[in-house]
């Protein structure tokens, strides 16, 4: 008697790239049934956006630092008394007082304001701190 070996056949097995397209056909249907039941942007109220400020503040060895905020006073705060929350630049002379901020800008004009206060020299720094 000869016995027969009877296995049901594997079924084929997916290609990455075919397992990575309705892995991605899959999560597309799931976000538009999502976009499908959440509200009409008419009822979407946006967040204010919050009002950046660029900032300099003088330390005790006289040395001058350049960072931005939402809050000037809080981050000054932060310089002051927290070492964990306030610029590492502080470690080693503690800041002695805010010389200077401008307010009203998106998070990527403060940056892009401070990045051309930081370029200045010395000399120019303390011009902008008299105005």
């Amino acid at each position: 008697m000869s016995s027969e070996n009877t296995k049901t056949p594997k079924p084929a097995r997916k290609s990455f790239k075919e397992n990575q397209q309705s892995v991605s056909e899959e999560k597309l249907c799931d976000s538009l049934a999502e976009s499908a039941s959440t509200p009409s942007s008419d009822h979407y109220v946006t967040p204010p956006k919050k009002e950046w400020a660029v900032y300099i503040i003088e330390s005790d060895s006289g040395k001058l630092y350049t960072g931005i905020t939402t809050d000037v006073e809080r981050r000054y705060d932060e310089h002051a008394t927290n070492p964990k929350k306030g610029a590492r630049f502080f470690r080693t002379s503690r800041p002695k007082k805010l010389v200077y901020s401008e307010k009203g800008f998106t998070r990527s004009e403060a940056g892009k304001r401070e990045i051309a206060i930081k370029r200045m020299t010395r000399a120019d720094k303390l011009k902008l701190c008299k105005k």
